[in-house]
């Protein structure tokens, strides 16, 4: 029997971050790491990592749209640990050592690229169901 996905809740507050609530569910039948978090302004996104399919989803709530980029090799390896991670240790995923470690990509949406959700895999499909999809480029920042 194989168990269901392992979910863990924490609230994080950073020094120069407002607070923020962060919730990180692993499905390890499907390869895939979902964050849901919430800014203290309220402001909502779901950041997808598809280790199967090779992807990153980034899904504003308040916006009818998903932006999507190709993983890295630095992603891969970021999450090979959750991935493998038993239940006792999931909280792990959003505290190590506890120092929470926070990140800002700054990302370009190419223009005229809205992606067909056909081949994305199902994780990206059904976060994306009924939004346009467009690819994102890495940018300097």
């Amino acid at each position: 029997a194989q168990a269901g996905p392992q979910l863990v809740r924490v609230t994080l507050q950073g020094q120069q971050d407002p607070l923020r609530n962060q919730t990180a569910v692993v499905d390890k039948a499907r390869s895939t790491i979902t964050y849901y978090i919430t800014s203290q302004g309220n402001r909502s996104a779901v950041v997808l990592y598809d280790s199967r399919n090779g992807y990153v989803c980034y899904k504003p709530l308040e916006r009818r749209a998903c932006y999507l980029r190709r993983m890295e090799p630095w992603d891969v390896q970021t999450l090979q640990a959750p991935l493998n991670t038993s239940e006792h240790s999931a909280e792990q995923l959003l505290h190590h050592n506890n120092q929470t470690k926070f990140y800002r990509e700054f990302l370009g949406i190419v223009a005229g690229e809205q992606v067909e959700p056909r081949g994305l895999g199902e994780a990206v499909q059904s976060l994306c169901e009924h939004t346009s999809i467009f690819w994102l480029r890495r940018g300097q920042g």
